[in-house]
């Protein structure tokens, strides 16, 4: 959080420390090019609480500190940012998420693909919140089934938006 997301939500997150990471078996920082403090959290997720997993999206990949993505094993990246990304290589740990309303691609840090899902898109859907359920489900079929199963992430995300 920034202060123009509300003095009253910035000064909590300050005085309760929020940066200072929590024991969990995966970490997901949303919005990882807007936060302030950025470096601070993933060093603390990253150092501190190994061997725990750390994923993290973006609002515009082209704002991102590269330097920050060593310390992120999975990046999710939404559908205007595809091209920016796509069969590139980005110094992440594991690999990268591009999803879009058509389908997604899971790369390796190389840029070399893993796994795609084309789906079909559906007119008039609010998709809103759709790649935050999308992550989620990933994150989920990462945990249960050893890789993001893109159909099902997008199958299920379909489900709750319709």
């Amino acid at each position: 959080p920034t202060e123009a997301d509300g003095p009253k939500i910035f000064e909590a997150c300050k005085a309760n420390d929020i940066w200072t990471a929590v024991e969990a078996d995966w970490h997901h920082v949303m919005y990882l090019d807007r936060l302030d403090h950025a470096r601070r959290l993933l060093g603390n997720l990253a150092y501190t609480l190994l061997p725990q997993v750390v994923s993290a999206d973006l609002c515009d990949s082209s704002r991102i500190d590269r330097s920050l993505l060593h310390l992120v094993d999975y990046l999710f990246v939404s559908d205007c940012q595809e091209n920016s990304v796509l069969g590139k290589a980005l110094p992440v740990r594991r690999g990268v998420i591009i999803h879009h309303p058509g389908g997604s691609y899971f790369q390796d840090p190389d840029g070399h693909l893993v796994e795609w899902a084309a789906v079909e898109t559906v007119d008039g859907l609010n998709v809103v919140g759709a790649g935050d359920y999308f992550a989620a489900f990933c994150i989920a079929n990462f945990m249960k089934r050893g890789g993001p199963d893109l159909r099902d992430a997008h199958a299920r995300t379909l489900e709750l938006l319709r």
